[in-house]
């Protein structure tokens, strides 16, 4: 269970700067989970130049004005897949990862500082946090499982690969064999999105990015095998001052 930072304070008195972003749940019982404010947990994509540090500080603004506590999930690891999919090698992809990670965190780091908090809270979730937590790795069985023996939810989940190389390579170079390499991205980070109140020990929890996919339309409406936890929801992030429509994406920082 990763519920050790529940006594962590996260945050200073005060932060002064208003929030400039909103959250748009998914459905009625998303809102629900989002009107609770308990928790809320960031998605945070790699080679996306969106990710920039003032972004980064309205975030994590937002998330301390807002909710009791946070979470950013960083998604080290599962990059490698993406990046494989890409056609590098998993040596150039692992260390490609490492640079981009390292240059994320970071930047992470300088934003929670923005906002008085600790940046030594354990707030980040990546692959040395969850390759340790049981619940998580279940989960991760449980989906690998789903996308072995149920057709329905493999179809989904190659469609939504589709989402995760798209702009990064023309149309007519996403093969079958990419899409299920780009596919271990994206079930790593399905429990995530269905469970993260379990994985975290905690009642409630609104994981939040900044765009939606069928997949998740699909999953928050119970037309899949794989269901989210009655205390889990999603929100597409809008904020004020960035208008957020589609990954951009930058290799070119991890060469």
């Amino acid at each position: 269970m990763m519920n050790e930072d529940k006594s962590i304070e996260i945050h200073g008195p005060q932060v002064v700067a208003p929030s400039k972003i909103m959250i748009q749940p998914l459905t009625d019982s998303c809102d629900k989970i989002h009107l609770r404010k308990e928790h809320i947990c960031l998605g945070i994509s790699p080679f996306n130049s969106l990710f920039s540090e003032e972004y980064l500080v309205e975030l994590v603004r937002h998330c301390v004005l807002s909710f009791k506590t946070f979470h950013i999930f960083l998604p080290d690891e599962p990059t490698i897949f993406t990046l494989q999919a890409l056609g590098y090698s998993e040596d150039e992809s692992r260390k490609k990862m490492r640079k981009q990670i390292n240059w994320l965190r970071n930047k992470i780091s300088k934003a929670l500082s923005a906002n008085d908090v600790n940046p030594e809270a354990n707030l980040i979730l990546d692959w040395s946090q969850l390759s340790k937590n049981k619940i998580y790795l279940n989960e991760l069985g449980k989906v690998r499982c789903l996308f072995d023996q149920d057709s329905q939810f493999r179809a989904v989940c190659m469609e939504g690969s589709r989402w995760v190389l798209q702009n990064k390579l023309p149309e007519s170079e996403v093969t079958e064999t990419k899409l299920l390499t780009a596919a271990h991205y994206l079930m790593a980070e399905l429990p995530l999105f269905a469970k993260t109140n379990e994985i975290l020990g905690i009642e409630s929890s609104l994981f939040c990015y900044h765009q939606s996919i069928e997949l998740l339309e699909m999953l928050y409406s119970h037309r899949l095998s794989y269901l989210p936890s009655a205390g889990q929801g999603f929100g597409k992030i809008i904020s004020a001052s960035k208008e957020l429509k589609t990954d951009e994406v930058e290799l070119s920082c991890a060469q």
